[in-house]
Order: structure tokens, then C-alpha cells, then sequence
């Protein structure tokens, strides 16, 4: 049996072709947004980071019935945050990038100075005495 359900905005989902034993089982979501991990050892993305807006109508919980967001980590649990929790959590988000970006104007440095080798006269040298020049 079919059943017409008006979606809200937000919802991005196609019901019909989605797997559904009743209309009381029927949750909204928007498209998501997402952040990968990728590794340059084992050349595989390590960590799934997805973040969608959901409704759920039909929920006993007011706060799952109004517009939410949910994040998922590609585990078992999910993080279900109302607007202003998520305004806060993206805050938290802009300051740990900020801190990423240092940390990798740390690493660059170390690796230009420290394991690279600084000093341009000292790349010349070198090369004169791998080719028997010095």
C-alpha cells in the first residue's frame, strides 16, 4: 500500500523507494554533510564524519519531532543536537581547524628546516661530493 506523505522542506529523502513497514516509521533528512579522514599509510580513509538535519513526526521526544541535527560517526551512536547545540558544536569546529592549520605550519616547518636541509649552499655542496666533485 502507498500512502501520501507531504515532506517538509528539509527532506531530501525518496520514501518511495525507501524500505518502509509503516507510515509512523517514516523520519525526514536532509542531504549530508560530510568529512573524511584519508591516511597516506594504508592509503584508506580512517575516520567518517556525517552531519544531516532530521525530522521525525511521529517521535514521543518534542525534541526529535522538531527539525535536529544528527551526527554520525559511521558507529553504533549518534549525537542528535538541536540548532543552537550545533551553532555551538560548529564554533568548536572553526577553533579545532585553526588549530589543525598550526599544527600543520608546525609540521612544515619541522620538515623544512629539521629534516630538510635549510641551507641552500649545503645542497650544492652535497652534490658536488656525491658526483666526486669536492
Amino acid at each position: 500500500m502507498t500512502a501520501w506523505l507531504e515532506c517538509p522542506d528539509v527532506c531530501d529523502v525518496d520514501h518511495v523507494d525507501e524500505a518502509v513497514r509503516s507510515v509512523e516509521d517514516v523520519i525526514h533528512r536532509s542531504g549530508e554533510a560530510g568529512l573524511t579522514v584519508a591516511s597516506f599509510v594504508g592509503n584508506r580513509v580512517t575516520h567518517q564524519l556525517d552531519v544531516y538535519v532530521e525530522v521525525d513526526p511521529l517521535a514521543t521526544n518534542p525534541l526529535l519531532r522538531a527539525a535536529h541535527l544528527v551526527v554520525d560517526d559511521e558507529g553504533n551512536e549518534y549525537g542528535y543536537l538541536t540548532p543552537e547545540m550545533g551553532e555551538a558544536w560548529a564554533d568548536e569546529i572553526i577553533s579545532f581547524a585553526s588549530e589543525v592549520r598550526q599544527k600543520c605550519r608546525t609540521a612544515r616547518q619541522y620538515n623544512q628546516t629539521v629534516a630538510g636541509d635549510p641551507d641552500p649552499d649545503m645542497d650544492e655542496a652535497l652534490r658536488r661530493v656525491r658526483g666526486g666533485a669536492a
